[in-house]
């Protein structure tokens, strides 16, 4: 019964770790049920993950568009004639 009961604890333990690190919580607790104290260590030496939310440096900046009013195709600010139709914007 204890040591049902400390299998628990070491999956939820692991599960708070993971979760603390991006990654799924889930999947290490269940992880962490054969493999017990290993899972934990393995998951609490990991590096952290990004946020799944937060913009990284190989995303490309968007530039803001416009939309032409002759052919509503979006094309950028700065141009000054739309590529898809040639309408000029003043």
């Amino acid at each position: 019964m204890i040591l049902l009961f400390a299998w628990i604890v070491v999956a939820l333990l692991t599960a708070l770790v993971a979760n603390s690190k991006n990654r799924s919580p889930i999947a290490w607790a269940l992880l962490a049920i054969p493999l017990g104290l290993i899972a934990t260590l393995v998951v609490a030496c990991s590096t952290k993950l990004p946020a799944k939310d937060a913009v990284t440096a190989t995303e490309p900046i968007r530039l803001a568009d416009k939309t032409c009013p002759r052919c509503a195709e979006s094309v950028k600010d700065a141009a000054k004639v739309c590529r898809f139709c040639g309408h000029e914007f003043s």
